[in-house]
């Protein structure tokens, strides 16, 4: 039953569900809505997140055919954790193999954070085969831009922030994500541990616009953080500067973007340099939302920008 004062549409489970099996990789995937509704796929964020039913709320399902996979090792696809052939170019190539699997023409590509990332370079690659993009708390997968993480934590959670750093030399704090990185990805297993539980508690306080007071909830922290080690450390397969240079590609697909003014994972900032970039961007910011989309204001705005870009694409 949904509330009266609910933003998002009642949950549904997966109509459909299958496995691509690539290399190493069991990369699960689902579909749910109307078969004959305007498909869609939505990209999970991270590195290293999963796709969840709760983004199916987001959608008017009766609308729409929404396809979700989790990326290779990230969430309920085997095995966990695995890095090897986990890129963002393989993972953009899944799409494209499910894409032809289900016989989709072309499709509305949607994420958010890093699912946003994922998004436009798909999009970019493969324009020919997007019909709009829907993203929210933009990132253009720039691993320096996670020192605004530690700058920004530093100020406004400095508590949290000296639990991620307690420890840590002087020189260890000059780079504190590369510390991250290079402890998580070591072949110290309990170093390892210990910096994928602090990276993961720390960004989870980040995502909130009134941070939980338990960790509760989030992903499996070994997981999450090893994949997101192995993307930064590898500038997440990306040139720089590479999804803005080639926003050009874009060019006759409607974009939609939602950000929250006080996003301190992925700030505004990036979504203003991507409209630059790409001026017919409808880029909203949403007053008192942060980075988390089941957070009511962010919520609401998604839910509405899928509303207005079906009858967008309908008229």
């Amino acid at each position: 039953m949904r509330r009266l004062d609910a933003y998002n549409y009642p949950e549904r489970e997966a109509d459909l569900t299958g496995v691509i099996e690539r290399g190493p990789h069991r990369i699960r995937w689902a579909v749910s809505g109307n078969p004959d509704g305007m498909p869609l796929i939505m990209s999970h964020g991270g590195p290293g997140g999963q796709n969840k039913a709760f983004y199916r709320t987001m959608f008017d399902l009766d609308r729409w055919r929404m396809v979700q996979i989790d990326q290779p090792g990230n969430g309920v696809s085997e095995p966990a954790g695995e890095l090897a052939e986990n890129t963002t170019w393989l993972s953009i190539g899944d799409m494209e193999a499910l894409r032809e699997q289900l016989g989709i023409d072309r499709w509305v590509v949607a994420g958010g954070s890093w699912g946003s990332t994922l998004s436009i370079a798909y999009a970019e690659s493969h324009p020919e085969r997007t019909r709009a993009l829907l993203l929210f708390c933009m990132w253009l997968g720039d691993p320096k831009s996670l020192d605004f993480w530690f700058d920004c934590g530093r100020h406004i959670f400095p508590e949290c922030y000296a639990e991620v750093v307690a420890g840590m030399s002087d020189a260890e704090m000059r780079d504190i994500g590369g510390t991250l990185w290079r402890r998580i990805l070591g072949d110290d297993a309990e170093a390892a541990r210990d910096a994928a539980v602090r990276l993961h508690d720390y960004e989870q306080v980040l995502m909130h616009l009134h941070p939980p007071t338990a960790t509760a909830g989030g992903y499996d922290p070994e997981v999450f953080s090893r994949i997101m080690a192995h993307y930064m450390v590898n500038d997440c397969f990306l040139e720089p500067n590479q999804l803005i240079d080639n926003a050009s590609r874009l060019a006759g697909i409607p974009v939609i973007v939602r950000q929250g003014r006080f996003d301190m994972c992925t700030p505004p900032s990036t979504a203003f340099a991507f409209q630059a970039a790409v001026p017919h961007a409808d880029l909203r910011i949403v007053e008192n939302a942060s980075h988390m989309p089941t957070e009511h204001n962010l919520l609401r705005e998604i839910v509405r920008a899928g509303d207005e870009l079906h009858d967008l694409l309908t008229r």
